[in-house]
């Protein structure tokens, strides 16, 4: 009797590991290939990696791709698409950054403005820009020249920030001398706070 439960105690075990180990065998971890994941835009970006933010908006990093550098000219033409650059061109020279009074701070609509200069600069990598600072009446014209030339200064960085070689930027600051409009009064001189570009 004894005997007769032993060898059923070891058939039992016998049965049992054979169970695991078919188990274990059969439901260990498969190998899966790699897929490259896709952008937002439908196409494989197996050299980079996606992010999708807190805001939900998917962005793209890729060693092969050119987002916008911080010293080069070169940038993704794609980012305005259709764009006409003849009138970008006369946008550039005629389109000036105005200022707050006794200001060199860049409001967001100066922002947008120099946005677009730096996309038309990164697309003529051989123009350079000459950036003219200028003032209302009020103030010595020791003081406008100075105020002027941080006008001119402000946008050249914000160029700069936007990738674009500060050797291919100048700056003058002419003050006061130069109104656009020679009125005096609060919406002559707001004409007046300005910052000129012209290609050079």
């Amino acid at each position: 009797m004894q005997r007769r439960y032993w060898k059923g105690l070891m058939i039992a075990a016998a049965i049992l590991a054979l169970v695991c180990t078919g188990a274990l065998t059969g439901c260990g971890p498969k190998k899966v290939e790699s897929q490259p994941e896709m952008s937002s835009t439908g196409t494989s970006t197996s050299t980079g990696t996606v992010a999708t933010s807190s805001a939900g908006s998917t962005t793209a990093s890729s060693s092969s791709m050119s987002e916008e550098p911080m010293g080069g000219d070169t940038g993704p033409e794609a980012e305005k698409p259709g764009v006409n650059v003849d009138e970008l061109r006369v946008r550039f020279n005629t389109e000036n950054v105005h200022f707050a009074f006794d200001s060199s701070d860049l409001s967001p609509e100066a922002m947008a403005i120099l946005k677009d200069k730096a996309f038309f600069l990164r697309l003529n990598p051989s123009k350079g820009v000459l950036i003219k600072g200028h003032c209302d009446e009020r103030g010595s014209l020791e003081y406008n020249l100075a105020l002027g030339d941080r006008r001119a200064n402000s946008a050249k960085n914000f160029l700069t920030d936007l990738g674009i070689d500060a050797r291919r930027i100048n700056t003058i600051s002419y003050g006061e001398e130069m109104p656009l409009d020679p009125a005096h009064n609060e919406a002559a001189w707001a004409v007046n706070r300005r910052c000129e570009f012209a290609l050079e």
